[in-house]
């Protein structure tokens, strides 16, 4: 099998409730799965504080932590000394390459619409609007978990759910075509 799987109920930040989930299908051998496997989540974690302070998004970060991972992969084939000490097959070149689907959860502040707002609005003005413009909807600040997901390769994220499924990550583009719907 040249599978493998990792989840972390709580990831990076301990007491955060963050979660990360990941499946890597390994090809041509397993080396590059097993080592997904065993350290793309510390790369996450490590790019996630790194891309905080520059404040980039969950989804850029996600994409960095890939070419990262795919760098320390080359890496690691060219150094035969690297691959006895930490993973990989001790071959001079890299003779295997996974798919990855990778999930991560995390709480964040949201702005969400205040429909309690509204319907005060709404009662104050009655039901009219005098300036003729729209006015901004109100909003209030709502803790939610957000779930961000990413894929490498052939692989796909599909989310069922109360019986209807939602695609949540196609496989990868070539020449900005999806290779399967």
């Amino acid at each position: 099998m040249e599978d493998t799987h990792a989840f972390l109920y709580d990831f990076h930040k301990p007491g955060m409730d963050c979660g990360y989930f990941a499946i890597f299908d390994g090809h041509a051998g397993k080396s590059a799965a097993e080592f997904c496997g065993e350290q793309f989540h510390h790369l996450l974690s490590r790019q996630l504080d790194a891309g905080g302070k520059e404040g980039l998004g969950v989804p850029e970060i996600l994409d960095k932590t890939f070419v990262e991972c795919d760098r320390e992969l080359d890496r690691r084939s060219s150094n035969p000394e690297a691959n006895r000490n930490g993973g990989g097959g001790g071959a001079s070149q890299r003779t295997s390459g996974c798919t990855a689907v990778v999930a991560y959860t995390r709480w964040e502040d949201r702005n969400v619409p205040d429909r309690n707002a509204t319907k005060k609005e709404h009662r104050k003005s009655g039901e009219s609007n005098e300036a003729g413009g729209e006015q901004a909807r109100p909003t209030k600040v709502e803790r939610r978990r957000v779930l961000y997901t990413a894929n490498v390769g052939d692989a796909r994220i599909v989310l069922w759910f109360d019986c209807y499924h939602y695609v949540l990550a196609y496989y990868s583009l070539v020449d900005g075509e999806r290779l399967f719907d």
